[in-house]
Order: structure tokens, then C-alpha cells, then sequence
């Protein structure tokens, strides 16, 4: 599977101060760690529960003359891989911004108690204290890194897709795989609603925490009754 994360620059305003430079860069790293422990978090349970479902799920696919190893998993691998990588980078970066956020409203509660008119502090001090707080209070490190990362892995729409902060299965790359599931069955003989009980069974077995009740066959036939049209 595609590892999660690869060194973002980046982009800045001008002009910018060292500290904000390094207040960018810290976050950043921040967000970067982070989006790989969500990305292995998240490999790994799926991984957890195959090894423990893996003889009963074969042996359901088995049953209606299907090979799950050879015929489903690798399109369920590729799609995990691929859109739990855009999920970890979503969540982390999210976070990531929440988190300096915080840190600012710090800065600016510390800067309006220095900058009162009543403060010891010289006039030049407390205009520069203001000047170089601007620029912490208008960055919007979300919209940032989300951009960098776009560009970085090409015009990927999925990265800044709202479904990622959504439900699962409204993502695009679930409806492929869904698609793809129903017509490799297909090919083998399963009837459509067999299909979809089966799509539904591995979202079950694999991802329930993922899917919720919307893994329910009925569910299924629905979104891909709807691609039909």
C-alpha cells in the first residue's frame, strides 16, 4: 500500500518574519507525523481483522465460486491504501491547524495584555508586538498545507474533497470499488443482490467502524443503482 506522507513546502506570504517561518515548519512536521500514524493506525486494524476473519472470509467468497484473494482483495487493498492515505492527510492536517490555532489565541491573549495603554511597555515595542502578530492571526494553516499537498500529488480532487470529512462511503473510490466488486462477481456467475451481500459482508468483517449501517446490502444496490442512472 502507498505509504502516507512525503516532506510538504509549504507556500508563504510575504513577507514573513523567522518566526513565523518556524511556527509554519512546526505544524507542519506536526501534521506530517501525525497523518502517518493515522494511515498505519488504520492499515493496521483492517489488517487485525483479516487475519482473524481470513479462512471464514474466503470461504464465504468460496462458496459462490469466487477466489477473495486472488479476485476481491487486491482492488479492497488498492482502494484502503489510496483513500486511507487521503483520510490520515485530512484528519491530520485538521488537526494540526486546530492545534495552532490554539497556540495563537495564546500569543494574541499575551500580546493585548502587553499592548494596553495602561502597560510600562514603549509605544514602538507594542506596535511591533501587534505588526508581527498579523501575519500568525491571518495564516489559515489548513487551506496551506491542503493546497501544498494537492500540488505536491497532482490534481488530486479527493485530497480537498468535503466526503473525506464525511461519511466513508460517499467517497468516490468506494463507489468504484463497489463497481468494480459487482462486475468481477458478475463475470463469475454471483447474481447482483449475492453481490451486494457480499460487498456488505466485507465492509462488515473489515471496516465496520468505516461504514456503520450504510454497509447493508440494500444500501449497497441502492448507490449502485443510482451510478446507473
Amino acid at each position: 500500500m502507498k505509504k502516507a506522507a512525503r516532506k510538504r513546502t509549504p507556500s508563504y506570504p510575504a513577507p514573513v518574519s523567522r518566526q513565523y517561518l518556524k511556527f509554519v515548519a512546526k505544524w507542519d512536521v506536526f501534521s506530517r507525523k501525525k497523518r502517518w500514524a493515522y494511515f498505519e493506525e488504520a492499515i493496521d486494524k483492517i489488517g487485525s481483522r483479516l487475519k482473524e476473519e481470513d479462512v471464514w472470509l474466503r470461504e464465504e467468497f468460496k462458496n459462490r465460486g469466487v477466489d477473495f484473494k486472488k479476485d476481491i482483495y487486491p482492488l479492497f487493498k488498492e482502494t484502503c491504501g489510496l483513500f486511507f492515505n487521503r483520510w490520515a492527510a485530512r484528519k491530520a492536517i485538521t488537526e494540526a491547524a486546530s492545534e495552532a490555532r490554539k497556540e495563537v489565541k495564546q500569543y494574541q491573549f499575551a500580546v493585548q495584555i502587553i499592548t494596553k495603554e495602561a502597560s510600562p511597555f514603549q509605544a514602538e515595542t507594542k506596535a511591533e508586538l501587534k505588526r508581527q502578530l498579523v501575519p500568525f492571526q491571518q495564516v489559515d494553516l489548513e487551506v496551506m498545507f491542503l493546497q501544498t499537498l494537492r500540488r505536491e500529488e497532482g490534481d488530486d480532487k479527493h485530497i480537498l474533497s468535503s466526503s473525506l470529512k464525511k461519511e466513508f462511503h460517499k467517497h468516490p473510490g468506494w463507489k468504484t470499488f463497489e463497481k468494480q466488486v459487482c462486475q468481477t462477481l458478475r463475470e463469475k456467475g454471483v447474481s447482483d443482490w449475492q453481490a451486494y451481500k457480499l460487498i456488505a459482508l466485507l465492509y462488515e468483517t473489515l471496516i465496520p467502524d468505516a461504514f456503520g449501517a450504510v454497509y447493508k446490502a440494500d444500501a449497497i444496490r441502492l448507490r449502485l443503482t443510482s451510478l446507473k442512472k
